[in-house]
């Protein structure tokens, strides 16, 4: 009978006789930053839902849905009151007036446009406009 080999002792690590390196001052303040920014996005987006345009007949047929919100209402111009500093958006159901202080220069009527802005008064329906996008013809 062949004896039985002993086992073999396990071999320490490679850098058993070296000393554990620890972080620097910098780097443990550029790892913390890291972290904070990357947990500062998550917080940000993870609130942040899509935005989705209204429709002038969603907006007319429930405006205490959308009071105080910053909606994007999206429709044909039909109408421009330059004098006023408003326009009639609509659908082919509703029009919505819509009071701005500036318009893009491509703005005409006949343009499908995208509003952003709030709702100003409920009765009658008045969007203030902060931002305005136009589109294409339809």
């Amino acid at each position: 009978m062949e004896p039985a080999e002993e086992p073999s002792p396990a071999e320490p690590p490679a850098d058993a006789g070296r000393p554990r390196r620890r972080m620097s001052r910098r780097n443990k303040r550029l790892a913390a930053a890291t972290a904070i920014v990357i947990v500062a996005l998550v917080a940000a987006f993870w609130g942040a839902q899509p935005q989705e345009f209204v429709t002038s007949s969603q907006l007319a047929a429930n405006p205490s849905r959308y009071a105080g919100l910053t909606i994007q209402l999206r429709g044909l111009v039909t109408e421009l009151n330059a004098t006023a500093g408003t326009f009639l958006l609509g659908d082919d159901v509703v029009n919505v007036t819509v009071r701005y202080t500036s318009l893009p220069e491509a703005f005409q009527v006949g343009k499908e446009v995208i509003v952003k802005g709030q709702i100003a008064t409920v009765s009658p329906l008045v969007f203030a406009a902060q931002e305005i996008i136009v589109g294409h013809a339809r």
